[in-house]
Parts: C-alpha cells; sequence; structure tokens
C-alpha cells in the first residue's frame, strides 16, 4: 500500500506541476502584449479632444495664457501634443496683448514649447480689435515658459497705417513687448 501511496503522491505533484507551469504560461501570455502590437501602439495618440478651451492661470489666480484649437491629440511616448488650428492669447495686465495663430501645433510638454506651423500669425491686441502690428512666419516657437517667440523663417511685420517690414528671423519677448528682427530687414512705408 505505501508503494500505491506514493505513485498516487508523484502524480498529484506531476499534474499539480504541469497546471502551475500552465497557469503561468496563460498568465505571461494573457497580461503582455506581443512585440508587433507594442511597436504599432507606441506611435498612437492617448486621448483626443475637439474644440478645447484651456485658460492658464498664475499663482494669484490671474489669466497669463488662452489656448483653444479645433482639434488635439496627446501622444505620450513622445510626450507631446498635436493641435489643429491652434490660437494662443498671451495677457498682459488681464487684458488681451498678443493673439497668435497657425494651421498646426506642436506642443512639447516637457519644455513648455509651442511650434506653430503653416501660416502663423501674431497680432498686437486683443482678438476683436483693430490689429495695428501684425507679424506672419511660416513658423514660429512659442516659450511659454520664457514668454518669447523665436522665428528663423521669413518674417512680415504689418504695421497699420505704418508700412511694412521684412526679415529672417525674429525673436518676440512677451513682457518687455520688443520685437527684434534678425537679418535682411527691409522696410517700405505706406502713406495713407
Amino acid at each position: 500500500m505505501s508503494w500505491l501511496w506514493s505513485v498516487r503522491q508523484r502524480i498529484v505533484v506531476a499534474l499539480g506541476l504541469v497546471m502551475l507551469a500552465a497557469m503561468s504560461w496563460w498568465s505571461q501570455d494573457a497580461f503582455e502584449l506581443p512585440d508587433e502590437q507594442d511597436q504599432l501602439m507606441v506611435g498612437q495618440p492617448d486621448y483626443y479632444m475637439r474644440e478645447l478651451r484651456i485658460q492658464v492661470l498664475d499663482d494669484g489666480g490671474v489669466v497669463q495664457h488662452y489656448l483653444s484649437s479645433s482639434a488635439l491629440a496627446h501622444f505620450p511616448s513622445r510626450d507631446m501634443t498635436e493641435f489643429e488650428l491652434p490660437q494662443v492669447v498671451v495677457y498682459r495686465d488681464n487684458q488681451p496683448a498678443w493673439v497668435i495663430k497657425a494651421q498646426q501645433g506642436t506642443l512639447y510638454n516637457v519644455q513648455q514649447k509651442l511650434h506653430l506651423q503653416q501660416g502663423a500669425t501674431l497680432h498686437k491686441g486683443s482678438v476683436d480689435e483693430m490689429y495695428p502690428l501684425q507679424l506672419q512666419a511660416e513658423s514660429m516657437m512659442l516659450d511659454l515658459a520664457l514668454e518669447q517667440a523665436v522665428s528663423e523663417s521669413d518674417i512680415l511685420v504689418h504695421q497699420y497705417e505704418m508700412g511694412t517690414l521684412q526679415g529672417r528671423g525674429m525673436l518676440l519677448d512677451f513682457k518687455e513687448s520688443r520685437l527684434h528682427l534678425q537679418s535682411q530687414v527691409q522696410v517700405r512705408y505706406e502713406n495713407y
């Protein structure tokens, strides 16, 4: 009988090991994505939004920036957000000071930089008033932390009832309201 009991024990132990091996194989397979699926999901957004409107406030609750966009998609693997028709309003003294628009934009989240592409325009003043100053560039980088706009492309600056400036590259400091055109500056005055 003892011999029979040891055979039963061996069978039970063997079946237990087989079941344990099967369960560990199943759990590994069930909770891990295959490599092909991992590769496909790397470039995929984790969320989308339509008709976005965000106000960014400082520590005292005063509006610093206003961001609107017709659509956005966030990509966690690249830590960036892509926008369609983004518009940023920069506030000074609780009033709109600069309005920046483009066809497309990419926000690099860690650096707090918004790269505006495909016809970036920048206006001094509010959204609704007659713009006394307008800048146009093919692309522009907004540094939201430093409150600056930078562009390396051709710049067209139109001053209402004054004339037009053309240049290549610019640096605009929103805090100081100071514009610096970097090179190839040409001026055309208009007589109104």
